[in-house]
């Protein structure tokens, strides 16, 4: 996927693993997201509003995803771009189905 920040649009490796619950990306920081801490997760035509402001072209919002999550009680965003069709539904289905999973198994 490539992940796109204010300053730049890098290619990005991204893994789900589903025994941590945790959203993982090789960066300097080896970045994370925790299931738990997602607050809402936009694709395509709904987060077009970050993809405007991040002044990324149109063109890229059927492959849009933006993750909106809490850490350390700050708000956050992780604005990705699938490179393929079926990468992004691999990664909707896939994103959705284990944090369903997990909501049942803490709730």
């Amino acid at each position: 996927m490539l992940k796109v920040t204010h300053k730049k649009v890098k290619p990005r490796i991204f893994k789900l693993d589903p025994d941590r619950g945790q959203i993982l990306w090789e960066s300097k920081k080896n970045n994370r997201v925790n299931l738990e801490s997602i607050r809402e997760v936009r694709f395509g035509p709904s987060a077009a509003s970050y993809r405007t402001s991040l002044n990324i072209s149109s063109a890229h919002e059927p492959r849009w995803v933006t993750i909106i999550y809490q850490n350390g009680g700050i708000y956050k965003a992780l604005h990705l771009i699938a490179l393929s069709d079926a990468s992004l539904a691999r990664w909707r289905t896939s994103l959705l189905h284990l944090q369903s999973l997990r909501r049942e198994l803490i709730g």
